[in-house]
């Protein structure tokens, strides 16, 4: 199926993420299957749309919604049914669901060194190894290298490496053990 343009048809709010991004999201998610993750969900258009392309499947939403409460009605009102949400930080839901529960996960959460290294390793524990980690705003200047620091930090040491990007999104997957 393919994503729609930056206004997300039928939701309430809108996705900061890109066309081209949210398209990478749902084809990894497609080809992976299993379940998904999205760190950082705000108004739920990204997560509403990749569900419709990803009928069946369950993807899981985790924010805080500290800088955003207005989202959450937002969130509700996107919400379809393969939707599930987690109100809290990653770590919280790393804590409480067993390993390697999901298949992919796109982390568009806090973008302090510290925010993203916090979800990176919780992603370390809830994305299977033959997964996909997609990090949004690995590009954007905007955050100077907090984001990629953490990423090369957390994820390059653990076996996972940068096999394209996408826009401002960066796609880490890891080769299979033999």
């Amino acid at each position: 199926m393919s994503i729609a343009a930056y206004r997300v048809v039928d939701t309430v709010g809108f996705s900061l993420i890109a066309r081209d991004e949210r398209q990478l999201f749902a084809d990894a998610w497609r080809e992976l299957g299993g379940r998904a993750m999205e760190i950082g969900t705000f108004d739920g258009c990204t997560a509403a749309e990749v569900c419709r392309a990803n009928p069946g499947r369950e993807l899981w939403c985790v924010d805080t919604f500290q800088l955003f409460p207005s989202c959450v009605s937002n969130w509700l009102a996107n919400q379809v049914d393969n939707m599930r949400l987690f109100v809290g930080h990653s770590p919280m839901l790393a804590a409480v669901l067993p390993k390697a529960f999901f298949h992919v996960a796109l982390i568009d959460g806090g973008h302090s060194y510290e925010a993203c290294k916090a979800d990176l390793e919780s992603c370390l524990h809830l994305v299977a190894p033959d997964g996909t980690i997609l990090v949004h705003d690995y590009t954007a200047k905007c955050f100077a290298d907090a984001i990629p620091v953490a990423c090369q930090e957390v994820l390059m040491p653990n076996g996972w490496t940068l096999e394209n990007s996408v826009g401002k999104t960066a796609c880490f997957r890891r080769e299979p053990a033999i």
